[in-house]
């Protein structure tokens, strides 16, 4: 009984529109299929063909194989004439009411992920009076949160309205964090920068 194992190839390659017909297949040693895969890549220059034969001959990895497969794809070119149709079908689609009940079964109880950022707990800024996402109240409102003090809408989301007692704290907790000199230093230049902006 031999050892000897053998591949299927393919005389005229799939990716240059070989097909899978009897007459277009033929049974090689793994040896023949990458010194065919060789001969095809000097002949017409095609990367296929020459992963192939590296990876049949052992020279590159499957690591390195999937590599530069991935590098080497052609991702698909989609045009706005399909882009369009694609968009006119999701409209004009019918459901039924059966589906209608089953997509609202499956979404009870469950959080939808469109209104996730609509659920966000909402805080409140005390100076002004206003209640708002977390994102906006992190943006306009931290600093009426530390001075006490409405700040100017022109001076929103910038720390230039900060006194100098805060930015000392602001400072002093700087340097307690567990942060590189790099970064400290960045951040002392930082706040150089505005003090020198405010005089």
């Amino acid at each position: 009984m031999s050892n000897t194992i053998y591949h299927i190839h393919h005389i005229t390659p799939k990716h240059l529109g070989g097909t899978d017909e009897p007459s277009n297949l033929i049974k090689i040693t793994i040896e023949e299929h990458a010194e065919a895969h060789r001969i095809l890549y000097e002949q017409l220059g095609h990367w296929q063909d020459k992963l192939a034969w590296q990876g049949l001959a052992g020279l590159i990895g499957k690591d390195e194989l999937l590599q530069e497969i991935y590098k080497n794809r052609k991702r698909p070119v989609i045009t706005e004439e399909h882009k369009q149709i694609l968009r006119e079908r999701m409209i004009n689609r019918v459901v039924s009411e059966e589906t209608r009940q089953k997509l609202s079964d499956y979404w009870k109880g469950k959080p939808n992920p469109q209104m996730k950022s609509l659920n966000q707990e909402k805080r409140h800024c005390k100076v002004c009076n206003k209640t708002m996402n977390p994102g906006n109240f992190k943006r306009y409102h931290k600093d009426c949160e530390i001075t006490g003090k409405h700040t100017p809408s022109s001076l929103k989301g910038k720390p230039s309205n900060l006194s100098e007692e805060h930015r000392k704290a602001s400072s002093e907790r700087m340097k307690n964090r567990n942060i590189t000199s790099a970064q400290r230093q960045a951040v002392a230049d930082s706040n150089r920068r505005r003090t020198k902006r405010a005089h």
